[in-house]
């Protein structure tokens, strides 16, 4: 996880996470970005919430990828 943080913020050009030896804590930049997911997450949970039929279970990424190698 740490090796993708660490490639995001490389291509981002700037830190999303303050690192010590005892914690880390969300830049500003950070947080702006964990908003932006946030709200991507949250639309992909509604889509995936109207456009399911009731019977189903909704999407995750674990059965979207057993249908994507499936398919």
């Amino acid at each position: 996880l740490s090796k993708a943080i660490d490639r995001l913020e490389k291509r981002l050009g700037c830190r999303l996470f303050a690192r010590s030896t005892r914690r880390v804590v969300a830049t500003a930049e950070g947080e702006r970005f964990i908003a932006h997911a946030r709200r991507i997450v949250d639309d992909l949970a509604s889509a995936d919430t109207d456009l399911s039929p009731a019977r189903h279970e909704p999407v995750t990424p674990a059965s979207r990828r057993k249908s994507e190698a499936t398919a």
